[in-house]
């Protein structure tokens, strides 16, 4: 290839030849051939020239004869690699600027720092940074309300897909900074007087990876030890801080790689636990929330020794621990036959007992170890602190469970016999009351009834009475106790298995000295008092049908706090698939022949029996008015209307119905489990996880990486030496062999002086390297 020229456009010269100069011995790279003589030929109307070397003449033999130039610039300056022509003349011709580190006289001018900017890079970075927001929204809210998994997958996805390509972005960005720095290296390093060039392998790297930060890295580490690219070397035509770029390249690298973690920070995720309402899966596990033959056992000893002793107020629970017997719930319920029907059912909560494999209900009648079975109700300081160290997952346990429902009416006054002649109180239970009641829960009135006249010795049935209407006359001593209880169950006692049913009888004695307000259904005779005032005896009597029967209940337990009862799911005794939906059991049913499936009366006539007899006897235990002239009580008290032990005004069912049911339910529900097992459904609680955008970090977020790309879009270097832009792809290494602007810097070999390369056809990639490797290439600008 031609070295450059020098051409004197306006000038004469004084002799008609050119003589080819060879290049000063500074350099031990280059070899040049001896001068040659050549042939000027003038033209019109500029001067051209003819070269008359042996070169030349090869070139003569394609279809060009001559090879002449126009007037040369320095870009036509490039054609030529290791030879320097100058004009012999007059001493005072100026010199041509030499590519050559050697010129003898260098007088290019200092590059001046401008600019090339990428303005549509910078808008496609502009986009990203006004899509993210809205991109990384529509992800968060695809994964709210989702498993913790899929919302971490769905946040991840959302903040790699926005990072990625707001981070790429800035990084092909920021290449253009590394590209024109590999570029700017080569050119510098070209200038160097004893080694110039860059070996191609060093180049190489940059083309098989050219956003490589360990690349970036080593062009930084290079350019300290490259005596080409010191600032004090070429501070007369490049003065520009170049490993600034590489520095804001590797900056970029960094940021752009962290941004997807950085996004996934910025994106909180946090999670709440709910409950499985819908009841979708399930598992079947065994409690114990049935009786036991051995709790039957106990029970039937009770019954018979200690209950059926008239002698005897016996109670299964002492103060102490009836205050911490398990709460009352209960529930409003409709009848999905009846939509116009719906009453009030009564529960007990579960125990922590009762849902543990080893524990058992207070049906077992082992008073000793009651304290255990009710400990885990007591909110210890050890289990406060885990309730407030935050919530776990738990479960909805679906079980049958017994329930009460209660009815009453109140007794007309003069269905009321305040003395008898044996000094008896009667309460006459009409007949239309009982039917009235009965028809309340859709049931057949009884037919009988084994208490129904006067006691023998008594008066006869009273005047103003007809047996007829007459359903039971139930009698009371005067005992000068306040309220006084009578119950009888009706039907049977359970033996059909859907429950049991009891008449209740309450009757409220009063002194009407107590109770100035008091209203009363009837009167007794006057009694003079202590000041021989005369007072009354007053008279109330309610009649109910109470009723304990099986129902669905889910039951949500917990690792923290007492189990607690959510609703009713349906009235029944076993647990299945609802109607409205299908569930799926997950894992395998229980088998046990020991495990009963379904709740009932069967067997527990003695268990009721006992339980029952017990919340009588707590009612009498805590009504204080035992034996005394019918003075006022909490519980009297509480049944009306009126506050105060002077308040009491007048009996009302709908009171006695919700406070008789709520002491059956302290006092008997809970002796109805034992230690018996029960099949029930476990809904385990989902960890559903839901995320939200913080959003002033993400606003200085995106506001940085937009600083940055328009940092790296308008302040891209332009290469010196006015070399136009090149990169690191195909086209800029196409454009820099073909036009010359990056050849081998050795020794001139085969044909025109041009270096010859070791490489030939069908060569593997691993020789071709082993071959070229450490050959140097530099820049021709």
């Amino acid at each position: 290839m031609p070295a450059f020229l020098y051409n004197a456009e306006s000038d004469t010269p004084p002799s008609p030849f050119v003589f080819q100069v060879p290049q000063t011995p500074q350099s031990s790279s280059y070899i040049d051939p001896p001068m040659v003589a050549m042939q000027r030929t003038p033209s019109t109307p500029y001067t051209g020239f003819t070269d008359s070397s042996q070169n030349a003449r090869r070139y003569r033999q394609g279809p060009k004869n001559w090879w002449s130039y126009s007037p040369l610039d320095t870009s036509r300056a490039n054609k030529f690699e290791s030879m320097h022509l100058y004009e012999l003349g007059k001493n005072d011709d100026s010199i041509s600027e030499l590519d050559a580190p050697y010129s003898s006289k260098f007088t290019s001018r200092l590059d001046t720092p401008n600019y090339v900017p990428e303005w549509t890079s910078l808008a496609v970075h502009t986009f990203f940074c006004i899509i993210s927001y809205p991109v990384l929204l529509a992800f968060v809210q695809i994964a709210k309300g989702r498993t913790l998994f899929w919302t971490r997958l769905i946040v991840g996805i959302g903040s790699g897909i926005t990072g990625v390509l707001l981070g790429n972005s800035l990084l092909q960005l920021s290449r253009r900074h590394l590209e024109a720095t590999v570029w700017a290296t080569v050119i510098h390093q070209s200038q160097n007087h004893y080694h110039p060039g860059v070996q191609f392998k060093r180049i190489a790297r940059h083309v098989d990876d050219p956003t490589s930060f360990i690349n970036g890295f080593r062009l930084f580490w290079n350019r300290i030890f490259y005596t080409g690219t010191a600032r004090k070397n070429r501070t007369h035509y490049d003065a520009r801080p170049w490993s600034m770029h590489v520095l804001f390249f590797l900056v970029a690298f960094v940021l752009s790689v962290v941004l997807p973690f950085i996004f996934g920070r910025i994106v909180v995720i946090d999670t709440e636990i709910q409950m499985q309402e819908d009841g979708s899966t399930y598992t079947e596990v065994a409690i114990n929330g049935d009786i036991s033959d051995a709790d039957n056992e106990k029970a039937s000893a009770l019954v018979d020794s200690v209950f059926n002793n008239t002698l005897l107020t016996w109670t299964l629970s002492s103060y102490s621990s009836h205050q911490s017997l398990p709460q009352v719930v209960d529930f409003q319920w409709t009848d999905p036959s009846n939509s116009s029907y719906s009453d009030v059912v009564y529960f007990s909560q579960r125990t922590k007992s009762q849902l543990k494999n080893t524990g058992h209900g207070l049906g077992t009648f082992e008073t000793e170890r009651e304290t255990n079975v009710l400990e885990s109700s007591i909110h210890t300081p050890a289990s406060m602190t885990s309730l407030n160290a935050g919530m776990v997952p738990g479960n909805i346990v679906r079980q049958p469970q017994w329930g009460i429902r209660i009815k009453c009416d109140k007794i007309p006054g003069n269905n009321i016999l305040p003395v008898s002649q044996a000094g008896q109180t009667y309460v006459f239970i009409p007949k239309d009351t009982i039917a009235s009641l009965s028809d309340y829960y859709g049931k057949p009135p009884p037919t009988s009834f084994p208490i129904f006249g006067t006691k023998p010795g008594d008066q006869e049935w009273p005047s103003n009475m007809k047996q007829s209407d007459t359903f039971a006359a139930v009698p009371f001593w005067p005992n000068g106790v306040t309220l006084s209880y009578f119950s009888f169950p009706l039907y049977d006692i359970g033996s059909n298995g859907t429950g049991f049913v009891s008449l209740e009888l309450a009757l409220i004695r009063l002194n009407t000295s107590f109770a100035a307000q008091g209203q009363f259904s009837i009167l007794g005779e006057a009694v003079p008092d202590a000041n021989g005032l005369a007072t009354h005896i007053g008279y109330d009597a309610v009649a109910c049908i109470e009723i304990f029967e099986p129902w669905i209940v889910d039951v949500y337990n917990s690792s923290v706090g007492n189990p607690t009862s959510q609703k009713i799911v349906e009235k029944g005794n076993i647990v299945r698939d609802l109607e409205t939906k299908k569930e799926s059991l997950i894992g395998e049913p229980i088998r046990d022949p020991n495990v009963r499936k379904n709740l009932t009366s069967e067997r527990m006539q003695a268990v009721y029996m006992a339980a029952h007899q017990n919340s009588v006897n707590q009612l009498v235990k805590e009504d204080g008015s035992a034996d005394m002239d019918y003075v006022p009580s909490t519980i009297a008290i509480e049944c009306t209307d009126g506050k105060g032990p002077f308040g009491y005004t007048s009996l009302s069912a709908q009171l006695f119905e919700r406070f008789k049911a709520r002491a059956d339910a302290t006092n008997l529900l809970p002796y109805m489990v034992g230690s018996g097992s029960l099949a029930v459904r476990s809904y385990s609680d989902r960890v559903l996880a839901f995320a939200f955008i913080q959003h002033l970090p993400l606003i200085i977020t995106l506001a940085s990486f937009l600083a940055l790309g328009v940092c790296a879009a308008l302040f891209v270097p332009k290469l010196p030496r006015n070399m136009p832009r090149r990169g690191l792809d195909l086209y800029s290494w196409l454009a820099a062999f073909y036009a010359d602007e990056l050849v081998i810097a050795g020794k001139p070999e085969g044909n025109g002086g041009q270096p010859g390369l070791p490489i030939g056809r069908k060569m593997e990639i691993e020789e071709i390297e082993q071959h070229i490797g450490e050959v140097r290439f530099r820049c021709v600008s």
